[in-house]
């Protein structure tokens, strides 16, 4: 894999054990969006394992605002970590030892550069993902769909939804939610390409376990019944 990402973000993933086949979207290999002008000295292309999805497929993403709407202490608790500001990382100035140490310029600006979006941002390189703070601010930041699958087709009325609020985990797995997450999906930024790896400093080793039981955002309890919870799925369980 060849993704980068500044930082030692928090990767929390539900359950440890995970079962789940990573869906095609998330390894096709990339077009950086117009206008995406690399920046910087560290970087200058889009990985090729940034978060694209296949030619044709018609799901979109629509952004943690719309998670909010049924998730909101699992929002809440998201928007402390260092997922949610992971665009704040690639500002001239921020975190400036650790991007010196890493070999990267601490002054320079990246948040246009096309090598860093990819794990900064939510869908960087698909139609519908991150193009620009300006135009797509929702989607600056590692978010839910970035592990999830983008929304458009799952988060609908008549699937997940406060009009659907017993819908089935495989009604809506099938419709694109990826859960759980399977570890695959976090080696896309955290891995040995990233300037910020266990050579530069041991505490950026990446242990998939230990994030997953440490979590990025809460784990609630299930209000309501959703059917069977997909295997491997441990941590959470529903109420009665």
């Amino acid at each position: 894999m060849n993704r980068r990402v500044l930082g030692h973000a928090v990767w929390g993933i539900p359950a440890a054990l995970l079962l789940a086949t990573v869906p095609s979207w998330s390894t096709a290999t990339p077009t950086a969006p117009a206008g995406a002008t690399p920046r910087g000295t560290a970087v200058a292309t889009v990985p090729a394992a940034a978060r694209t999805l296949p030619a044709g497929d018609e799901r979109e993403y629509l952004g943690a605002k719309k998670c909010r709407t049924c998730h909101l202490a699992e929002y809440n608790s998201w928007r402390k970590t260092r997922m949610a500001q992971a665009f704040e990382l690639l500002k001239p100035g921020v975190r400036a030892e650790a991007k010196e140490a890493a070999g990267l310029d601490p002054n320079a600006d990246y948040t246009s550069d096309a090598g860093c979006l990819s794990c900064h941002t939510t869908g960087y390189g698909d139609p519908s993902g991150f193009k620009d703070i300006k135009s797509t601010p929702d989607l600056a930041g590692v978010a839910c769909e970035a592990c999830h699958g983008p929304g458009s087709k799952y988060a609908v009325d008549e699937l997940m939804s406060l009009k659907n609020k017993n819908h089935s985990f495989e009604s809506v797995i099938a419709a694109g939610l990826v859960y759980p997450v399977p570890e695959s999906v976090c080696q896309r930024c955290h891995n040995a390409d990233s300037p910020h790896n266990p050579s530069v400093d041991p505490k950026y080793a990446f242990d998939y376990t230990d994030r997953v039981n440490k979590g990025t955002h809460k784990h609630i309890k299930l209000k309501y019944k959703h059917g069977p919870l997909p295997a491997g799925v441990l941590f959470q369980q529903q109420r009665p």
